[in-house]
């Protein structure tokens, strides 16, 4: 039982890894990112005969960074046929592994697709009669790859608070005694500058990966307390939400530790009473 909740809390810590993928422009092919596309994100046309377009984009980059992760050959093997995953038995969907698990949140029809989204959901915040009003709808700022995190220190008696009034924020690096400070300064100019500093996050997550004993991938819990350290080290200055209207004020890493949270709970609540069902 306890492998099998480490595995949720896994599908629900890196269901955003995406986020820092796609914000570090990791390569990847047209061919797989449409086909990434297609599974993990939510279509939307004006009108009935409208080409469309794809929304959320860092849920397919979810789908695409996993198997980068996985291709390090230091990644837990996940792919077996064990506790929580499952093969559906009808046609309309797709199998309940990892990655799927991890990167449909968007765009959920499994049981464990769907408790990975409702975690997500409650830890955003959201209502539940704002699930699909708000929660598939909210579109990135223009500049959301310069966009970093703010200190809520800053605003504490100020009222109504307007971002751009604020000056100090997180700088885009690897917690250190210098980077848990926030600073004036730190905001890039431009979005290859912004990606660059995503870019060094992403090489540095893979090397670090590579630092957790291959040997304790066989035992989930422990790999889970290594990697939960390095994901702090590499997402804890990351903005979690930079969607037009919303205030970069919530690290990727603790939306990613409440979202692993709730959905471990909302899974081992379903299953002891048998509810597995979408």
């Amino acid at each position: 039982m306890l492998d099998a909740t480490s595995r949720v809390a896994l599908c629900g810590f890196l269901h955003d890894l995406g986020k820092l993928a796609e914000r570090a422009k990791v390569e990847v092919s047209p061919d797989t990112l449409d086909s990434n596309q297609q599974l993990y994100c939510p279509h939307h046309k004006e009108f009935t005969d409208a080409r469309g377009w794809f929304s959320h984009l860092h849920a397919a980059y979810t789908g695409i960074a996993w198997d980068e992760l996985e291709k390090t050959a230091h990644f837990p093997n996940l792919k077996r046929d064990c506790e929580p995953f499952k093969i559906p038995a009808g046609d309309s969907q797709f199998p309940d592994s990892a990655v799927n698990a991890a990167a449909a949140h968007h765009k959920p029809e499994t049981f464990l697709q769907w408790v990975i989204a409702t975690a997500d959901r409650v830890a955003s915040g959201f209502e539940r009669d704002k699930f699909e009003v708000e929660y598939n709808n909210l579109k990135e700022r223009d500049n959301h790859y310069c966009a970093r995190l703010l200190t809520l220190f800053e605003q504490i008696g100020k009222g109504e608070i307007i971002e751009g009034s604020l000056k100090w924020r997180y700088p885009l690096k690897p917690l250190s005694p210098q980077a848990m400070f926030p600073k004036q300064d730190c905001t890039p100019a431009d979005n290859k500058s912004a990606q660059d500093e995503y870019k060094a996050l992403w090489n540095q997550l893979l090397a670090g990966l590579k630092d957790i004993p291959k040997s304790h991938r066989d035992n989930l819990p422990l790999w889970l307390d290594h990697f939960d350290a390095l994901w702090l080290t590499m997402t804890h200055a990351i903005p979690a939400a930079t969607a037009f209207g919303v205030k970069p004020e919530v690290s990727l890493y603790d939306h990613s530790k409440a979202t692993a949270a709730l959905a471990a709970a909302l899974w081992r609540w379903h299953h002891a009473h048998q509810l597995e069902t979408a």
